[in-house]
């Protein structure tokens, strides 16, 4: 078990892994793999099998498209994908609940549930070498010390134009139904970004949203506001699709990489991004991963291929975290991601660290408010 909030590693593991990352540069393909991944790599032992929970629908088709095939094909791996959507946090819990870790690495996993698990020592940290090349690489925001950004989304607010009688123009008007009225939905996982636009409504400035604790109290006040005019509460991105495309609400918070999927398919919508929040996500190795070495070598190859990266933003609309990235993208999709200033200048960026800490009375309030509400 682990002392201090962590878990403590399997015998040479760690020593094993590090060693698989320095001095990576100066050696071959092959062999820089099969020291990142172990005596299977590049060998005829058959290939290192590795899972990971991914969001399933169109983003385990990107993640497999852009980097598994590839990987697989370099590390000698057959890494399979899980599907977990809005699920990682109560399954990984389960699973060390259980004490059988079945996952080695979450895809873009979203930030309060990856910096809960981080703080519950469920979340495996960097090795040393690792941490230190991808700071270099990616730069210094992008990382953690369990991981790298990855998949950075916003929740906007989308409008159908078709149906609504008036498209508000702020996240704030979102909560406004007297003047702004029409069907909404929400979502109900991850009540953290929601609690942000709700804080924004509230008048909180966007540079205030990640510095002040959030007083859940004051925000159910918003919440109830909105309440009677709320059809559905999300789960899901598919859910989130097929809501605004069968016309079950007129107004609604969403991803902003699907927001602008519905847009390119020809849906009649206004996107809003003022005073919407930013979602950061990761990439992350769990604690007691069966396959921890290959794992990181799995993060370490996404990291350094952004055309690879490159290729996954342009098939699910998120954001990616190398730099050299951009340069492969078209920049009418750099103007749509969340990580573009303009967009974020306009989002904020929710207090993760407080969440990870004190978020049990959010959640627990924001589960009993959607309590009863069916889901598609």
């Amino acid at each position: 078990m682990r002392s201090g909030g962590e878990r403590a590693p399997a015998p040479g593991s760690v020593t094993a892994m590090e060693a698989g990352f320095v001095g990576r540069r100066v050696l071959g393909a092959c062999a820089a793999v099969a020291l990142a991944l172990g005596a299977g790599a590049c060998g005829s032992s058959g290939p290192t099998r590795l899972v990971v929970a991914g969001w399933g629908g169109q983003f385990d088709e990107a993640t497999r498209t852009a980097y598994l095939d590839g990987f697989d094909a370099t590390a000698h791996a057959d890494t399979r994908l899980v599907d977990a959507p809005g699920e990682q946090l109560a399954r990984i819990r389960a699973q060390e609940a259980a004490h059988r870790v079945a996952w080695d690495a979450v895809d873009s996993l979203d930030g309060g549930a990856a910096y809960r698990l981080y703080h519950e020592g469920l979340l495996a940290k960097l090795p040393p070498a690792l941490y230190a090349r991808l700071r270099r690489e990616l730069g210094a925001a992008n990382i953690t010390p369990f991981g790298f950004a990855h998949g950075g989304i916003a929740d906007v607010m989308v409008c159908d134009t078709a149906r609504a009688r008036r498209c508000p123009e702020r996240i704030a008007d979102f909560y406004d139904i007297a003047h702004f009225p029409g069907t909404r939905m929400l979502g109900a996982i991850d009540p953290l970004e929601t609690a942000a636009t709700a804080e924004v409504a509230k008048g909180w400035r966007i540079t205030e949203t990640d510095v002040n604790p959030i007083d859940t109290p004051s925000l159910f006040d918003v919440f109830t506001a909105v309440k009677p005019a709320v059809r559905a509460y999300w789960r899901t991105g598919a859910q989130q699709l097929q809501l605004m495309r069968g016309g079950t609400v007129d107004i609604g918070l969403m991803w902003s990489n699907l927001a602008y999927q519905l847009a390119a398919a020809g849906a009649p919508l206004k996107i809003v991004w003022a005073g919407g929040a930013y979602e950061p996500r990761y990439w992350a190795v769990l604690a007691g991963a069966p396959h921890a070495r290959a794992a990181f070598g799995l993060l370490e190859w996404i990291a350094d291929h952004p055309a690879a990266e490159a290729r996954w933003a342009q098939l699910t609309r998120a954001s990616v975290p190398n730099p050299a990235a951009r340069a492969h993208l078209p920049a009418s999709l750099v103007a749509q991601l969340a990580d573009n200033p303009s967009n974020r200048a306009q989002t904020g960026m929710p207090d993760i660290e407080w969440y990870s800490l004190y978020g049990g009375e959010l959640d627990t309030e924001f589960m009993k408010m959607v309590a009863g509400h069916s889901y598609i």
